[in-house]
Order: C-alpha cells, then structure tokens, then sequence
C-alpha cells in the first residue's frame, strides 16, 4: 500500500491507495467519479512508458481509502503511478509514503538521493 493525500484548503488529508491486478485490461479507480478515472487513465498511461516504465497488461482495480473524503484532483497521480509500479514489481516496496518519503528512486528499485 501507498501512502499519498488530497489538499482541503490547507489540510492534508492522507489517503491509503492499494492495488490490485487481475485478468483483462482497463482500470478501475474505487472512490473516482467516472470522468475522473478517465482522466487519471489517460495521464499515467503516458507518463509511465514517457518515465521508461511499462504500463500493467492485466486489469488494474485501485481503491482509494477512506471512502468517505471527495478525491478530484490531480495530486493523486504521482502516489497511483508508484501504486501501479509497486504492484507490477517495477519498483520495490521501500517507497511506502510519496508524501514524506523525499527519496528519489529510480525504475530498478533503486534510491539515488536520500534526505534525512
């Protein structure tokens, strides 16, 4: 699971994102309106082959916790994209919270850069 959160004027409210990979193709996003999930599909199926990273060819299912808190931004994007990575073994685990983890990895797992 992956750590990341949403902006409510200046709260940040941490949202837990675990993923699941099956049989088919598409995503499914559980807590994004449907028009959101589009959009969300459509920027981290560019961006991750654009950062030299393979896009899942099974059916990708994220839920989105807690259920509750109204998710329509684009700042979720960076924790779905390592998500996604976390979950199709193109990253190791060690990346766990994007919000506070100022490491920067690299696509074999990798930390180049450490902040203490």
């Amino acid at each position: 699971m992956v750590k990341g959160a949403i902006l409510r004027g200046i709260r940040a409210i941490p949202i837990d994102i675990e993923v699941g990979l099956g049989p088919g193709s598409g995503i499914k996003i559980v807590g994004l309106p449907r028009d959101t999930v589009r959009e969300v599909d459509d920027r981290l199926r560019h961006a991750l082959p654009a950062a030299g990273c393979r896009w899942p060819q099974q059916a990708v299912t994220i839920n989105l916790a807690p259920a509750g808190s109204q998710k329509r931004e684009a700042g979720l994007d960076l924790p779905l994209a390592l998500s996604i990575l976390e979950a199709t073994e193109q990253i190791k685990s060690q990346l766990r919270d994007p919000v506070r983890d100022l490491s920067v990895s690299v696509p074999d797992g990798t930390r180049s850069r450490q902040s203490r």
